[in-house]
């Protein structure tokens, strides 16, 4: 009965958790377009204290999802997203009113880990309070409202960073943040379908016996790694480096800002778009293997060769389009493993995307930090943002090793 027609109330809840995804990952993004911020007063941080800072809201959301899916299923998204939203809010009081380094770390590590409830409650939403025939439709939707998010965390941050402080943006995002747990307390509801008797009777598929039997598939390994390689170099770019990469090679930072947003907006809009290609040639395989080929092109030229504005435009947005291709491979687990380990399948390759961010931040931060002590800082950032072409060429090797869903 819950799920026969389209309610306004289940819209709400759906938007409400898709809109605490998409603010969580505005604030995993935003360190990029803040980050001349962060190296002046009050907080004075390095590059490399910078990166290490900004990469603890990936480890701690990487810790979030060993039990998010757990306590979803058990309390149901209401106290969740009341509990998930009050540590997130709590986060963002700490960064309004952080001055050091240990503060700001503080916040990225509670954002981090109370933002990881997000994508698990906006899919649980759609779960239980949509009719099963929307569910890719919203999932779709749920992606789109967090690049939404994404994009602003680029260009137009950076036009709002002209005006406000850091701590003043965070106050604004605090404001908001108290407003979606307002939102999860009054308006999310229980479904009246939705008992406890009936998650009692949900198949368990979260067994130890399932999980050894994921550990030891050889393929989800292989498509978390491509994950890894692929995500990780947007995680580097778009998330972190390119602003000030940019500007380096002589973008203006609105430009920069506005390149970066792009590659987001690509990831957006070919999201979709390589899961029906996938559908119409009923595979996965050919397009993982031939996308990184493409994408090192479309970087190398990116980062080293080009330094004309609209084609940098054409770049990032075909940068998005090919990280996008990692989408792919959580439809290649379908017939790797069985029906009952498919979520847990799909949850171990989906930790290997901010275990990108959370490695390859902090290693590339102290890079340039060690170059730039004895060379200037485009050659810093230039020798160490070499890894983003590599992590391609990388992604194009992994490829081989993986195999289609219809295999």
């Amino acid at each position: 009965m819950y799920k026969k027609k389209v309610t306004t109330l289940g819209l709400s809840i759906w938007f409400a958790c898709a809109f605490f995804y998409a603010l969580e990952y505005f604030v995993r993004s935003s360190t990029g377009a803040l980050l001349d911020g962060f190296t002046e007063e009050p907080y004075n941080l390095t590059l490399a204290a910078t990166a290490m800072f900004s990469s603890s809201f990936y480890w701690s959301y990487i810790i979030s999802q060993i039990p998010a899916g757990i306590l979803v299923d058990k309390f149901g998204i209401k106290r969740v997203m009341i509990v998930s939203s009050a540590i997130f809010s709590v986060a963002m009081l700490i960064a309004t009113l952080a001055h050091n380094e240990s503060m700001l770390l503080t916040y990225r590590v509670l954002a981090g880990f109370g933002g990881g409830f997000a994508i698990l409650c906006a899919i649980k939403a759609i779960a239980i309070w949509l009719p099963n025939r929307l569910f890719p439709a919203f999932t779709g939707l749920t992606q789109f409202v967090l690049y939404v998010g994404a994009t602003l965390s680029a260009a137009p941050l950076v036009f709002l960073a002209r005006h406000l402080s850091i701590s003043q943006i965070m106050a604004l995002i605090f404001i908001i943040s108290v407003i979606l747990l307002l939102v999860s307390i009054f308006i999310i509801r229980v479904h009246p379908d939705y008992s406890k008797q009936n998650m009692q009777n949900e198949q368990k598929t979260s067994s130890l016996k399932d999980i050894v039997t994921v550990f030891k598939n050889k393929q989800i390994w292989f498509n978390g790694l491509y994950c890894f390689t692929i995500y990780g170099t947007t995680v580097l770019f778009a998330d972190l480096w390119g602003i000030k990469y940019l500007q380096l090679t002589g973008f203006s930072q609105a430009n920069a800002g506005y390149c970066t947003s792009l590659i987001f907006i690509g990831v957006a809009i070919s999201s979709p778009i390589w899961g029906a290609i996938a559908s119409i040639f009923d595979g996965e395989k050919k397009f993982l293997l031939i996308t990184p080929i493409f994408g090192f092109f479309i970087v190398t030229y990116l980062l080293f060769f080009n330094t004309s504005f609209p084609v940098a435009v054409i770049l990032c947005i075909l940068f998005g389009a090919v990280q996008a291709v990692h989408v792919l491979n959580y439809s290649a687990l379908r017939n790797t493993v069985s029906a009952t380990q498919i979520a847990t399948g799909l949850a171990v390759v989906n930790m290997f995307l901010p275990l990108s961010g959370g490695i390859l931040q902090p290693a590339t931060g102290a890079l340039i930090t060690h170059l730039k002590q004895s060379h200037e800082t485009l050659y810093a950032f230039q020798s160490t943002l070499i890894i983003i072409p590599i992590l391609m060429i990388l992604s194009f090797v992994i490829a081989l090793f993986i195999k289609d869903s219809n295999n």
